[in-house]
C-alpha cells in the first residue's frame, strides 16, 4: 500500500516531455488535446505484505489452514521508506 498527495497539471512543457505517440489513440488531437492532464503523486508512506516461501508454499498453507481451521502464517510485512 502506498499513499500520498496527487497534483493535477496541464503544463504543456511537462505534457510534451511525457508524450508518447501511442497516446494519440486516446488523445486524438495529439499533445495539444484539451483533455490531457498530467498527475504527479508525491508519496507519503508505504506498507508491504509478502510471504516468506513463495506463492506455492503460501497457497498450500492457506489450503491446509482452511481445512484444519488454523492460521499457518507465512507472511512478512513492514514499512516502506519513501
Amino acid at each position: 500500500m502506498l499513499d500520498g498527495v496527487a497534483t493535477i497539471t496541464r503544463d504543456k512543457a511537462r505534457i510534451k516531455e511525457l508524450w508518447n505517440f501511442i497516446l494519440k489513440t486516446w488523445f486524438t488531437e495529439g499533445e495539444n488535446d484539451p483533455r490531457i492532464t498530467a498527475i504527479k503523486i508525491t508519496p507519503g508512506q508505504g506498507y508491504y505484505w509478502d510471504n516468506k516461501h513463495g506463492k506455492a508454499v503460501a497457497g498450500v498453507k492457506m489450503l491446509v489452514g482452511a481445512v484444519i481451521g488454523k492460521t499457518l502464517d507465512d507472511s512478512i510485512e513492514g514499512k516502506i521508506a519513501v
